[in-house]
């Protein structure tokens, strides 16, 4: 016996002690499968392809349409909230009014920011005088605390005639009783009186 053989032979017997065979199986052939054994391939295809009836694929198609037709209304009203102008208070919209009624070319006017409370109102504005004379000017009205009465009005800090805000108080449950334009200039500086 050569020496190559004989190590050979002890490193067989060092492995495989018992003498066991410890070599792996070959993998099955197809010819090797019985009409009993199933496939893999044949328990996933048929997994993959259950059949569902009519009943459940109508409720699925059902969920899917009203899911979407109720996002898209969500949607649409998130744009119709999101997307509109602030509304101001009654009192802005008096203020407003008075203002208008008592510029010489009420169409020139451009509001630049409002400012104040439920008792006072103070709107920044632009406007044309009759000299052609393009200026800014601010408006404070001033509110009784009771009910909704103009007490004092004032146009660049002077104040206006007493007979004018009375005039004007007695047009005003007509006045509320309209439609008033709330929509707030860009700079609205109190928002939580909305």
């Amino acid at each position: 016996m050569d020496d190559n053989q004989k190590n050979t032979n002890d490193d067989n017997e060092i492995i495989n002690i018992d003498g066991d065979d410890l070599s792996l199986p070959s993998p099955p052939r197809a010819s090797s499968f019985t009409k009993n054994d199933i496939r893999m391939d044949d328990v996933l295809k048929k997994q993959g392809t259950k059949i569902v009836d009519e009943k459940t694929l109508k409720q699925r198609k059902d969920y899917i349409k009203f899911g979407s037709i109720g996002a898209g209304c969500l949607l649409v009203l998130f744009f119709l909230f999101a997307g509109g102008t602030p509304k101001g208070p009654i009192e802005y919209g008096v203020c407003s009014v008075f203002l208008e009624m008592n510029t010489p070319y009420p169409h020139t006017l451009k509001y630049l920011g409002v400012e104040g409370s439920k008792t006072s109102i103070r709107i920044y504005y632009t406007s044309t005088d009759p000299f052609g004379q393009y200026k800014m000017d601010m408006l404070d009205c001033k509110f009784s605390t009771k009910n909704l009465e103009m007490t004092e009005a004032l146009v660049n800090r002077r104040p206006v005639q007493k007979e004018l805000i009375q005039t004007f108080n007695r047009i005003l449950p007509t006045l509320v009783q309209t439609e008033l334009y709330l929509e707030i200039p860009p700079n609205w500086k109190n928002p939580s009186i909305r």
